[in-house]
């Protein structure tokens, strides 16, 4: 499993890079879930990383496809065939809505990898099959499950079956599967474990919680637990 570490500026980027970070994740931690750093910020994080590095960027929660492309328009040159993940939350899982924001990415930024994301404390558990379904449908590459709302870890906001059939779901549609939402030290082999392929954390690269700055020394400390899988437990049956 690959680990992703959101980084907010180009001084975190390199620090997460040189600590073995698989994935540059550019979001602004103060603003929301997924909100998207400034565009003059996603530059000189790019400019910052080495070739080939893999950049994530937060496109946050746009209203609509005209939202969203206003949200490219500034950041679409500095990702523009590169290895790169744009990564958004829908208003709406409706397929016509839908599969024009996907399109509106790749038209905008070829290349890139199309993330569609969904919060898990938004979501009921029956929609989470919704939400790789329709990714899937709209021409997306892979889904992300996160929490809006931070402090508590997406496993213990969401039951762990429910979790694991949405990894399911998701890879048997094609779908890269990443999950994230204030996940812990402890959680990330129990991710691993579910099949997901990519974990992202924040706070928990963080000295001093998510609004803190990163500390390499825990971007190492997470890299070993997002290889440590743990095999699954079969539930004990009902008595």
């Amino acid at each position: 499993m690959q680990l992703l570490v959101s980084v907010r500026d180009a001084a975190e980027a390199c620090e997460a890079q040189a600590a073995g970070a698989d994935i540059l994740d550019a979001k602004e931690p103060a603003l929301g879930a997924l909100a998207p750093v400034p565009p003059a910020t996603l530059a000189a994080i790019a400019a910052a990383l080495s070739p080939g590095a893999r950049l994530s960027v937060a496109l946050g929660e746009p209203a609509d496809v005209d939202a969203l492309g206003a949200c490219l328009a500034a950041r679409a040159a500095v990702v523009r065939d590169r290895s790169a993940f744009l990564k958004f939350v829908p208003p709406t899982l409706d397929a016509g809505t839908l599969t024009a924001m996907v399109a509106c990415v790749r038209h905008a930024a070829r290349g890139v990898l199309v993330i569609v994301a969904g919060y898990a404390d938004r979501l009921a558990a029956a929609e989470l099959g919704s939400l790789a379904r329709a990714a899937a449908e709209a021409g997306a590459d892979g889904v992300l499950l996160d929490t809006a709302a931070k402090g508590v870890p997406l496993l213990a906001r969401c039951a762990v079956p429910a979790v694991e059939g949405f990894v399911v779901a998701a890879h048997g549609r094609g779908l890269l599967v990443a999950l994230a939402g204030s996940l812990a030290l402890e959680d990330l082999p129990r991710v691993a474990a579910l099949g997901a392929d990519v974990a992202g954390v924040r706070g928990a690269a963080c000295e001093g919680g998510r609004a803190g700055r990163l500390s390499p020394a825990l971007v190492r400390r997470l890299l070993q637990a997002a290889r440590a899988a743990v095999p699954q437990v079969p539930a004990a049956p009902a008595s």
